[in-house]
C-alpha cells in the first residue's frame, strides 16, 4: 500500500478530490449590534452565502442586495469560519478569525438550518484542508511521483 492509498484508501483520489462548496443559505436574521457600553442592540439584516467568494454577506434589506453592484454592509469569511454554536432561543453564534457573531433567527427551524448547513461546511473544509497538507506533503516528498509511474 502506498502513501495516498494510506490517506485516502483510493491512490487517484488525489485528481478527484475538491474543495467543499460554501452552503446555499440567505435569508433574515438579525444582527447583535455591540456598542461600546455593556448593551447591544439588535439589527436586521439579510445575509448570504456568496459562493463566488466564499463569504456570508451582509446588507440592509433583501432589496439591497439585488443592486448593481450590491455593496453588502459586512462579510464573515468562510476560510476563517472556526465555529459555529447554538446560544439561546433562536440565536446562535459564528466565530470567525477574532471576531464572533451573534445571529438571530426568526425560528428555531431556521436557526438550526444554518448552524446544521455551517457546521457541515466547516467539517468538509477542514477534513479537506488536512488532505490537502498531507497531499502537498507527498509531492514535496516526491512520493506522489512514485504513486504515477506505477500502473
Amino acid at each position: 500500500m502506498n502513501a495516498v492509498t494510506k490517506i485516502t484508501g483510493d491512490p487517484y483520489d488525489a485528481i478527484k478530490r475538491e474543495k467543499p462548496t460554501p452552503p446555499d443559505l440567505d435569508g433574515e436574521l438579525s444582527k447583535l449590534k455591540h456598542k461600546q457600553s455593556l448593551f447591544g442592540s439588535w439589527t436586521k439584516r439579510y445575509f448570504r452565502v456568496n459562493p463566488d467568494t466564499e463569504c456570508i454577506e451582509y446588507f440592509k434589506s433583501k432589496s439591497a442586495s439585488l443592486l448593481v453592484p450590491a455593496e453588502p454592509l459586512g462579510l464573515i469569511e468562510l476560510s476563517e469560519l472556526s465555529n459555529v454554536r447554538k446560544f439561546d432561543g433562536c440565536s446562535f453564534q459564528i466565530e470567525a478569525g477574532p471576531n464572533v457573531y451573534f445571529l438571530m433567527a426568526s425560528s428555531m427551524a431556521e436557526q438550526m438550518c444554518w448552524i446544521r448547513e455551517l457546521e457541515n461546511y466547516l467539517l468538509e473544509r477542514q477534513e479537506y484542508d488536512r488532505w490537502l497538507a498531507s497531499f502537498k506533503a507527498l509531492e514535496r516528498d516526491g512520493d506522489l511521483d512514485k504513486l504515477n509511474t506505477r500502473k
